[in-house]
């Protein structure tokens, strides 16, 4: 499936937020939207880990 354009994303976002939005919450709301799409991109592309990695890296970083 080819994703929306970026600007159509957007658009669709700030429709969707409540008129007396503030910028505060339109940022976060684009943010975490942008967060989920390259968070897609990777899983399609296969820039995974599992989660015994995600396990290991969290605990050598508590070690750090």
């Amino acid at each position: 499936m080819r994703p929306k354009p970026l600007v159509d994303t957007t658009i669709d976002v700030l429709k969707n937020l409540p008129s007396d939005s503030t910028i505060e919450d339109i940022m976060y709301e684009l943010n975490l939207t942008n967060q989920v799409l390259k968070g897609l991109d990777d899983a399609e592309n296969g820039r995974t880990i599992t989660t015994s990695e995600l396990l290991d890296r969290m605990q050598k970083w508590r070690k750090a």
